[in-house]
């Protein structure tokens, strides 16, 4: 599969609301965070998360959230639920 530009990804997260209000190096993380985490889906699937944001009404802020949610039907991640302290 044919690598995305990062440009590409950074238009996406761009017009999720929310984004106008981060900084550059806020911007930077989020789309960094959003292109690793939809490495290898394609176009349609990454604008379908941007319009079940825009549906749900999540900010950029909630990304992985959508993201989980387009990918695996849940918003949520077992994984964030896991206290390293424990450990």
């Amino acid at each position: 599969m044919a690598q995305r530009e990062p440009e590409y990804s950074k238009s996406r997260v761009n017009s999720i609301k929310g984004t106008e209000e981060l900084n550059e190096d806020e911007k930077k993380k989020i789309v960094d965070e959003f292109t690793l985490l939809t490495d290898g889906m394609s176009l349609v699937e990454i604008d379908g998360i941007v319009a079940l944001c825009r549906y749900q009404g999540l900010t950029v802020e909630h990304i992985r959230e959508a993201i989980f949610m387009f990918k695996y039907g849940t918003n949520e991640s077992h994984w964030d639920k896991i206290d390293m302290d424990e450990y």
